[in-house]
């Protein structure tokens, strides 16, 4: 088709608008781009759609090469895209196409419904419907609007490799998530490093489109979870035991996130800090944050907290070493400690004499494996010990008493025996007819004596319903 004069005349005179255009893009990108523009054709499409730009269109198509230009500027500032961006455009051709029709899913085209953009045989081209040339044209200078990277990830991407945009977002987020395990390694004392499988978490989200799309921003969020378990790991490391603990489970110095295959069952809700949207777990010396496929960035905050999403559950759950007690029993041992001393110095104070406390807590707590309750050993100990002590500062204001019992107790020393399940006829009998806590005077000592099946229930019992007198 022969142009009219009047388009001829159009197109010389925007000449130096293309071949300025050009010249910035091809500085952008480092090497030379021609504009591929079929003239006839977008005269007779603009001329059928009776366009008032027909006859003079070639000044906003060099507008829309303009406006490319400055996108193609901002965007290759991350070396990512600019490699990338010169691998798909190998014809080093960028082009001008018009359709007739609106676009039919234009977030295929960089999401914009005015401007789009496509990768065809080595070429990058501007792609506008008819009806909506010379409209919002500045549209394509913003990433935002016309997104080239998005249309780059979508259908650029080679099989088996992460797509661009993916792997812009991960690049960007590395500086903050470096700075949260700087707080993890202060904190354990341990030079930590993350590690992730980025396509395996890639393709393990839910596909969603929009601001719920995850599959191409989560690097955006890594850093959350990594700044809220510093958080808690700070907290955690404060305690000089937790802190060793951790240390000598998490051997490789690592944190790690990964996606698990569905929604945690009740087993691994369990075993992996009590939450159901983030779980912990050190498996072959790796610290990993797991989080259920579309529980992605959800309740992140609950990580901070310790009782949260619990590591010192997963570790007492877990990883108890063979022969020790879980590290929660441990600390709160150490923190009755104090109690537990005065508790026995009260029951020496009763009867006039220094006594000692002789037991092994790992011991008592295994034979109290039938008990729901019996992580509570640290605390039950100062409580069973202190009704002694109330027992004895009563019964003992007899000196004929207090003299029985001295001869009874030539050791001066106080234990824990425990009794499998409930006392039996004869077990009550023998231990001061009580069904939930019983004495013995045994072997020169004196045994607080639990039956497993009542551990922990009506504790203060000894204090009066063991009527001492009638034990010796």
């Amino acid at each position: 088709m022969a142009l009219p004069l009047s388009l001829r005349k159009d197109i010389r005179d925007n000449e130096p608008k293309f071949a300025e255009a050009a010249k910035k893009i091809s500085g952008v990108l480092g090497v030379e781009v021609t504009f591929d523009v079929n003239n006839e054709t977008i005269y007779a499409m603009l001329k059928e759609a009776n366009n008032s730009k027909a006859e003079s269109f070639s000044g906003p198509v060099a507008q829309y090469f303009a406006g490319l230009a400055k996108q193609l500027e901002t965007i290759t500032k991350e070396p990512l895209v600019k490699e990338e961006l010169l691998r798909v455009l190998s014809a080093k051709k960028i082009g001008f196409h018009m359709r007739k029709d609106a676009f039919p899913k234009r977030e295929e085209f960089g999401g914009n419904s005015y401007i789009g953009v496509e990768f065809k045989d080595g070429a990058l081209n501007v792609i506008c419907p008819v009806a909506q040339f010379w409209c919002n044209m500045s549209n394509i200078e913003q990433p935002k609007e016309t997104n080239i990277v998005d249309v780059m990830s979508r259908f650029c991407t080679p099989a088996g490799t992460a797509p661009l945009t993916l792997r812009v977002n991960e690049a960007s987020a590395k500086a903050k998530w470096n700075d949260s395990l700087k707080v993890i390694s202060t904190a354990t004392g341990q030079p930590f490093t993350f590690t992730y499988d980025l396509m395996a978490i890639h393709n393990a989200l839910p596909v969603a489109s929009g601001s719920s799309d995850y599959r191409q921003t989560f690097p955006l969020h890594f850093n959350s979870y990594l700044e809220n378990i510093a958080k808690q790991l700070t907290t955690l490391c404060a305690d000089a035991m937790v802190k060793e603990e951790i240390n000598r489970v998490a051997t490789a110095h690592q944190i790690g996130i990964r996606i698990h295959k569905a929604a945690f069952t009740n087993e691994e809700k369990a075993n992996w800090g009590n939450n159901g949207y983030i779980g912990v777990a050190i498996e072959n010396g790796i610290l990993w944050i797991i989080v259920p496929p579309t529980s992605w960035w959800t309740n992140v905050s609950e990580l901070a907290n310790v009782k949260g999403v619990s590591l010192l559950s997963h570790l007492a759950r877990c990883h108890t070493a063979p022969g020790t007690l879980p590290i929660p029993i441990r600390q709160a041992l150490r923190e009755t400690d104090a109690k537990r001393d005065a508790a026995v110095k009260a029951v020496g104070t009763a009867l006039g004499v220094e006594m000692k406390l002789d037991w092994n807590p790992f011991a008592v707590w295994t034979e109290l494996a039938d008990h729901k309750d019996r992580d509570q050993l640290p605390h039950a100990s100062v409580r069973y010990i202190e009704g002694l002590a109330a027992n004895f500062a009563t019964a003992c204001k007899d000196d004929m008493i207090k003299e029985a019992v001295l001869e009874v107790t030539k050791n001066k020393t106080l234990k824990f025996k425990v009794v499998k399940g409930s006392f039996s006829a004869d077990d009550k009998k023998k231990y001061g007819n009580d069904s939930y806590i019983g004495l013995s005077f045994e072997g020169g000592d004196i045994a607080i004596v639990i039956p497993s099946s009542n551990f922990w229930c009506n504790m203060d019992n000894i204090k009066t319903a063991i009527k001492v007198e009638k034990m010796l």
